[in-house]
């Protein structure tokens, strides 16, 4: 189910498959799966823990539990682990809590909090997303997926800030050959997505006509999202000449 939720949030950006999950994440401002099941479970327990003994599910419950006592991997001992993992070891040794609502509203913030610390540590640690992580800070839906209308735009822009664009700095990130990085119009000049942006000659019209007026600016508050107008003149500045790029491909 984790890998559909993430082929639909990749399918809504546009961007191609191998594109980094926790790009995905970062964009779309959403979790995992996981916290939503483990709430569930954790919710089911509290419903099996407030049955009256005689009823068959909670008699099921205290002969897991009596297993988990004896070493048996089993339900319970998951969610023994998880409880004690995020800190509510507590409420497992009292077999409850007075207060659900207050601790279950606790135990999905701890969820996520937890998973934000992750996203942040891969991001800020991996080479991968040297670029991104210096205009993306937070784990939040991106104003500009509502702001752009046009879904050609809007993926152009998303494929630039996620560096998914088919530039050759992208197709050959990993090839051992540092010359099929380049631009075929620049000589010895990387074709990546500030080359695009502010210095390859076969966009110079497009560059004029669209991004005149933000070409002074630094590369990080071009694609930062925060200003739509700016935000939708580079996206058709990008898909037009992303579209002028494959278009000189399949001429020569």
């Amino acid at each position: 189910m984790e890998k559909v939720h993430l082929l639909a949030g990749k399918r809504f950006l546009g961007v191609p498959l191998k594109t980094p999950n926790r790009m995905v994440y970062g964009e779309l401002g959403r979790f995992p799966l996981y916290v939503n099941s483990t709430m569930r479970c954790i919710k089911y327990w509290l419903r099996l823990l407030n049955l009256e003994e005689t009823r068959l599910p909670r008699q099921a419950y205290n002969m897991l539990l009596l297993m988990d006592k004896n070493g048996k991997i089993c339900w319970v001992s998951q969610i023994r682990e998880i409880l004690c993992r995020l800190g509510f070891g507590y409420i497992w040794l009292n077999q409850g809590t007075l207060d659900q609502c207050l601790f279950l509203q606790q135990l999905r913030q701890r969820l996520i909090d937890e998973y934000y610390q992750e996203w942040y540590a891969t991001i800020r640690d991996r080479d991968r997303y040297a670029d991104y992580r210096m205009f993306k800070h937070f784990l939040h839906c991106e104003t500009y997926l509502s702001c752009i209308d046009f879904y050609c735009f809007r993926v152009a822009f998303t494929q630039l800030r996620l560096n998914a664009l088919p530039l050759n700095n992208n197709l050959h990130r990993y090839s051992e050959n540092a010359s099929l990085r380049n631009c075929v119009m620049c000589e010895k000049e990387v074709e990546d997505e500030k080359h695009l942006l502010y210095d390859c000659v076969m966009y110079t019209d497009l560059r004029e006509n669209m991004l005149s007026s933000y070409l002074h600016l630094p590369y990080v508050s071009l694609l930062n999202g925060m200003n739509a107008k700016m935000s939708l003149c580079l996206a058709k500045y990008v898909f037009h000449a992303m579209k002028r790029r494959i278009d000189n491909a399949n001429a020569t």
